[in-house]
């Protein structure tokens, strides 16, 4: 067992956008923490947003789970917790399973909201907000900080950033290149995907009309950029297009490169997802379409972009797949209105 234990063990969210959400976390640890080991500890698939960043002393790759046994930690990822000595924990994600590595290595201060039965495993659960006796939606980088706050933190700002690879410009440019794009030709990037469930999906056709629309006014490339996984889609909307739109979704873009193609973007069209986040942390445009979901644990104050929402009673529901049937939340979002929210912010930075 260590003697003198020191550093900060940060179990990183599992969504995308969670994690881009929590990077003033990181950016405070750095600046509370400077002499100290700083410790990443995420799945494979987000660990690219911290690539070309200073947050982190070392970063940890995180088994994913896997059956029956995924609900218990590898012993060898305990043993390694327990040999480096951290004194503290800082437990990102609401999840009974991210915090039971923590307690099984005995790190000292464990702390993260006391959710999903977990109390028991935290020196120091933190409690929701709430107002009016109920839980309050929070933006998430608030929501996360409150955890710094635990361990004696202050940070200087809640805003999120992203840092870029120098080798990830070039190999945007090769892409650009292959694709047939000029390098130097307005981009806005169309991100029809949404890994958190169909709920927040919106019609291929009104995706391809929205595209078309754009292209014809403002001679613009449209890059339809979605994982593999989305291929279907993006092949739907390049299909009812007329224009020319270049898909990614089959060539599959990493991380990095996928932040330069943002940092470029005039504008990002985005349902309420994890490409949101990255135009707000590279300060780009987004018009997000929003339904089941409720925006404010997504909405930071300082974004430069627009929300398009039309709410029914039922929203916000939080729910992968609508209970109703009908989707009137994704289905009433017309293609004029993503329209004029893409117009408004392309005039205004013309």
């Amino acid at each position: 067992m260590p003697r003198n234990r020191e550093g900060v063990l940060v179990h990183l969210p599992n969504w995308l956008g969670d994690v881009v959400m929590a990077t003033p976390v990181f950016r405070c640890l750095m600046e509370n923490l400077p002499g100290e080991p700083r410790v990443a500890l995420g799945r494979k698939k987000v660990l690219p947003i911290l690539d070309g960043s200073p947050w982190f002393t070392e970063v940890w790759e995180a088994p994913d789970p896997v059956g029956a046994a995924a609900f218990v930690p590898p012993l060898s990822l305990i043993s390694r917790i327990r040999r480096s000595g951290f004194r503290a924990g800082l437990i990102l994600p609401n999840s009974f399973r991210s915090a039971l590595p923590f307690f099984m290595a005995g790190v000292p201060t464990r702390v993260g909201y006391a959710r999903d039965g977990r109390r028991m495993l935290l020196t120091r659960p933190v409690e929701r907000f709430r107002e009016g006796g109920k839980f309050k939606p929070t933006y998430m980088a608030d929501y996360y900080l409150r955890l710094c706050k635990e361990l004696g933190m202050s940070s200087s700002s809640a805003e999120p950033e992203l840092f870029i690879p120098a080798d990830a410009v070039s190999r945007a440019d090769t892409l650009l290149d292959g694709l047939g794009a000029s390098r130097d030709a307005g981009l806005i990037l169309v991100c029809p995907g949404a890994g958190f469930g169909p709920s927040k999906l919106w019609r291929e056709d009104r995706f391809a009309a929205v595209a078309d629309a754009l292209s014809e006014e403002y001679g613009v490339t449209i890059i339809l950029a979605a994982a593999p996984s989305d291929a279907r889609i993006t092949a739907a909307i390049s299909g009812l297009a007329r224009k020319r739109l270049l898909d990614t979704a089959t060539i599959g873009v990493d991380l990095n490169v996928f932040k330069e193609l943002v940092r470029r973007s005039r504008l990002v069209i985005t349902l309420d997802s994890g490409p949101r986040h990255f135009a707000v942390a590279l300060k780009r445009p987004a018009v997000t379409l929003i339904g089941p979901t409720d925006p404010r644990y997504a909405r930071y104050p300082g974004e430069k972009g627009l929300e398009v929402r039309m709410p029914p009673p039922c929203a916000p529901c939080q729910e992968k797949t609508c209970r109703e049937g009908h989707h009137r939340c994704m289905e009433d979002i017309t293609v004029e209105m993503a329209l004029d929210a893409c117009r408004r912010i392309l005039s205004s930075h013309d």
